[in-house]
């Protein structure tokens, strides 16, 4: 075992620092350290990693401790729109030193965030009438092609396993190693905080985490107590009223959708 790479994970309720933290450093080892309350979130991760073991609290402090004996590493990631990966060394003196490590490569697809999030899921795609798409979904279809041009990964129909159909994700949408939901409407309805409530439900940390995004991407202009109460949600809203139906968007609805996308990423 001459040069292998072994990483002690401290489990938390979210999944994605440990996942990416471990794929940038290419570890050969991974040993996650849950407590029950974390136990199914380690499950999970286990479906993700390469070459796991379990772990327990005093292990974690037995690697600590050996981590300054033998001058050690240990890695922090800062969950921000940057994702930034913090590494520390013990020196032989028992000092801690940090080094701020570049950007992270391209770790995940959209699959690996929802497997790492939920016990399973189903992809139903656009939304059909009769086995046809429906005015909503070709809308639905209108918008992901627009994704896909700036380079965004897209799942459509996103139904997790296990909530009688409590949550419906219209679209998960991932760059680089950041993912969005989003809940596209071709018009608001009679109930327009629907959507909202759906977001806030699937971003929640029992479902998909405090790190998803969250857009509601709409075909008609957006009412303002819709815009407040988005606000109060951190959902970042997208009006694209100059859709026509099998015609598309205007060029400047594109610019808007993608530059919205832009920022909820982080790119």
């Amino acid at each position: 075992m001459t040069g292998t790479m072994t990483m002690i994970h401290l489990v938390g309720e979210q999944p994605m620092p440990i996942l990416l933290a471990a794929r940038q450093m290419k570890a050969d080892v991974n040993v996650l350290v849950a407590t029950a309350r974390t136990e199914s979130v380690a499950g999970r991760l286990s479906r993700l990693l390469p070459n796991l073991t379990g772990g327990t609290k005093m292990m974690a402090l037995g690697a600590y401790n050996a981590a300054i004996r033998r001058s050690a590493s240990f890695v922090y990631l800062q969950s921000d729109a940057a994702n930034r990966l913090h590494k520390y060394i013990f020196t032989p003196e028992g000092r801690m030193k940090s080094d701020l490590q570049p950007g992270l490569s391209e770790l995940i697809t959209a699959d690996d965030y929802l497997r790492a999030h939920l016990p399973g899921y189903r992809a139903e795609g656009i939304h059909t009438e009769n086995g046809r798409p429906s005015i909503g979904g070709r809308f639905e279809k209108a918008v992901a092609e627009i994704l896909s041009g700036m380079g965004c990964e897209v799942i459509q129909g996103v139904r997790p396993d296990g909530v009688d159909r409590q949550i419906e994700i219209d679209m998960v949408v991932r760059m680089g190693n950041k993912v969005a939901v989003a809940e596209l409407k071709k018009a608001l309805g009679s109930d327009p905080k629907t959507g909202i409530d759906q977001l806030s439900t699937a971003s929640s940390r029992e479902y998909l985490g405090t790190y998803t995004g969250k857009l509601l991407i709409v075909g008609t202009p957006i009412g303002r107590s819709v815009l407040t109460l988005a606000q109060k949600k951190d959902v970042v809203t997208v009006s694209l009223p100059s859709y026509q139906d099998g015609k598309g968007f205007s060029l400047t609805d594109e610019r808007e959708l993608e530059a919205k996308v832009r920022t909820v990423l982080g790119a």
